[in-house]
């Protein structure tokens, strides 16, 4: 997605908060569903570590995307915390949060 395409989904989204994610969507005209995962550099420092959360997140939602009925714009972003977690424990959160199989 681009900046202008997620500065949309902020004007325009519904939030949805997790103790370690902040999730907006909106839902799009467009036949599939788009993704951003943003880990600001206060969350962590480290490139390679944020990099990494970033694969896990996009790892988790391309497991659940069965799962996402209508097509929308998602963008989340990780809060404080987020990079300690193990990947199964992200994956229990945002599926609590997209309704998937871990709720």
């Amino acid at each position: 997605m681009t900046r202008a395409q997620c500065a949309a989904v902020f004007a325009r989204g519904t939030a949805v908060h997790s103790p370690h994610f902040l999730v907006r969507f909106s839902y799009t005209e467009e036949l599939h569903s788009r993704l951003a995962v943003v880990v600001p550099k206060r969350v962590e420092k480290s490139a390679v570590l944020r990099h990494l959360l970033k694969r896990r997140v996009r790892n988790v939602l391309a497991r659940i995307s069965s799962d996402i009925s209508q097509a929308r714009d998602i963008v989340v972003i990780s809060k404080q915390g987020a990079q300690k977690l193990p990947f199964e424990k992200i994956e229990q959160e945002l599926m609590k949060i997209f309704g998937g199989r871990g709720q």
